[in-house]
């Protein structure tokens, strides 16, 4: 009886944890739902606190002491989403996400997936959005950026790369992946069909990678996107079509890395990203709302380099530590592609793959044996049933 109710609790919580997410996409305020998720999930005055958490706790108080010593942001939301950021983790700590948590957060991306391509496919057949609203105008990689769901290239591309990880571990459907593969193709940016290549890469040998070869394919595969962006900004004669998106971009770099310079230690203010949309990219927007282009370098910017090593040390820890050899398909593909993030802006703190993420790190699917006789059963059995494989 008492196993029943609470199997029907955990249950409940999963689906109020990932309806949380889901609808806190269209109204943020709904994520306020995750502490009755955790409530409902019950056992949560145990927490499963780990070192990321203790390095994402620095983080947050470093940025507390920049926020002291400037003053809270003007901008309305900014504060309540860096709020987000820095309890979310410690929340899922004591929710302690369990394997049916990773399935059901799947159906949700497919499922949200699945309506972003209808989207896409209307416009791409009537020319014009389902619900009307205005078109980017902007040319896309085969025709005009397509936004999908939420009329915005970005977010189609990033709900189309977590349906694509979420997809590609399930042998019988995997041919699935080529959808939102097509859909971001059709999303328009450059960026999001080197996305494709950027998980197939990590998806090759990824049983066998060793940690120093991952990061090295990180740096590789960095090096080359910022070189492919800066060979089309303009700033360099290359003799290849000049990208004005990418000029604006490395423009961004450059002032935040001057920035940076003469205040390392506590940033030099908050971004505005809601103002640059009135206002319009120029240099001047730019500069003057301090727009970044990268997550690395937005952060640095607002509250300080040592908040971002706090903050990114977090997922190395998690994801490079003792569970490295434990990782399913997965978790090898999608630690390893944010750490591209220079050129995906804030990609790597967007609630839909943040809060997956910390869900993937939390999750007790990952086996926790110390002896080497047991680690190496746990972790073939890992390997050889990913999370997804029941779902």
């Amino acid at each position: 009886m008492l196993r029943s109710v609470k199997k029907s609790r955990h249950h409940a919580s999963d689906w109020l944890l990932v309806g949380s997410v889901a609808a806190g996409l269209f109204f943020p305020i709904v994520l306020a739902l995750l502490f009755p998720a955790l409530l409902v999930r019950g056992d949560w005055t145990r927490i499963n606190w780990r070192i990321e958490n203790t390095f994402l706790l620095l983080a947050s108080c470093w940025a507390a002491i920049v926020i002291g010593i400037r003053g809270a942001p003007n901008s309305t939301g900014t504060l309540p989403y860096f709020a987000f950021l820095w309890t979310l983790p410690h929340i899922l700590a004591a929710y302690k996400p369990d394997e049916s948590t990773v399935r059901r957060f799947g159906s949700m991306l497919v499922a949200l997936f699945a309506a972003d391509l209808t989207f896409n496919l209307y416009t791409l057949a009537s020319g014009a959005d389902l619900l009307g609203r205005s078109l980017d105008i902007r040319e896309g990689v085969v025709v005009g950026r397509l936004g999908g769901l939420f009329a915005h290239s970005f977010y189609s591309g990033a709900i189309s790369i977590a349906a694509m990880l979420t997809l590609l571990p399930l042998k019988r459907v995997a041919w699935l992946c080529l959808l939102p593969a097509t859909n971001l193709v059709l999303a328009g940016s450059w960026r999001f069909t080197a996305a494709i290549a950027i998980t197939m890469a990590f998806a090759l040998a990824w049983r066998r990678r060793t940690r120093s070869f991952e990061l090295f394919l990180v740096a590789a595969i960095s090096l080359l996107l910022i070189l492919g962006v800066v060979v089309t900004s303009g700033f360099v004669e290359s003799g290849v079509k000049i990208n004005p998106s990418n000029t604006f971009r490395v423009f961004a770099w450059l002032t935040s890395i001057d920035r940076l310079v003469d205040s390392p230690w506590i940033g030099v203010g908050y971004p505005n990203d809601n103002a640059l949309r009135d206002a319009g990219v120029s240099f001047a927007s730019m500069e003057g709302y301090l727009i970044a282009e990268s997550w690395y370098l937005g952060s640095a910017i607002t509250f300080g380099v040592p908040y971002t090593l706090f903050f990114l040390g977090s997922f190395l820890i998690a994801f490079e530590g003792r569970f490295f050899g434990a990782r399913d398909l997965t978790r090898s593909i999608i630690y390893p592609f944010i750490l591209t993030d220079l050129t995906y802006g804030s990609f790597f703190g967007s609630v839909l793959i943040y809060s997956w993420l910390w869900i993937l790190i939390t999750s007790s699917s990952l086996p926790r044996h110390r002896s080497a006789s047991s680690w190496t059963t746990a972790q073939q059995a890992f390997i050889d049933k990913p999370s997804y494989a029941r779902w």
